[in-house]
């Protein structure tokens, strides 16, 4: 994207030393517009013992962001309502995750419709509460390999 705004750059003609004002304008927006396509802003990354990890998705730049992070990261948690024709997203739920000991790894309020967790290989079993419901899911991370996970709560 960089190489593409110092193109377009390049491509504007200057046809007197007024110009050069304008022209480094528009080079400073366009790099700077570049940049922002290209590293849209994630949420803030935190870490719970074991387990780093982002929540939130809430809005369609930062849902995107989250998406293209996703690979990123062993397990990828999308929340979903239950029953809507579009597979409306849900962002006000409580998470936790407890490994095969039963201790838990993760507990926490999320930000979002998604939840991206760099965590140990190993089996966890994954607790989503929200709307006075609660969804669990054996979880088994593979070294190596990335999880994508769908939860489907209550819609509202």
């Amino acid at each position: 994207m960089q190489n593409f705004a110092m193109q377009q750059f390049a491509a504007i003609p200057t046809t007197t030393s007024g110009s050069m004002l304008h022209r480094s304008i528009l080079s400073l927006t366009l790099c700077v517009f570049a940049g922002g396509v290209t590293a849209q802003a994630l949420p803030a990354e935190h870490v719970q013992g074991p387990v780093r990890y982002i929540s939130g998705g809430i809005g369609s730049d930062e849902a995107i962001a989250m998406k293209q992070a996703a690979a990123s990261y062993p397990l990828e948690i999308e929340l979903v309502a239950q029953g809507t024709p579009l597979g409306e997203h849900v962002g006000d739920a409580s998470l936790d995750l407890r490994d095969s000991a039963g201790h838990t790894v993760l507990s926490t309020q999320v930000a979002g419709p998604f939840i991206l967790a760099d965590m140990p290989p190993g089996r966890y079993v994954l607790s989503v509460r929200s709307n006075g419901a609660t969804r669990q899911q054996n979880l088994d991370l593979t070294s190596g390999r990335h999880q994508r996970v769908v939860v489907e709560l209550p819609a509202r």
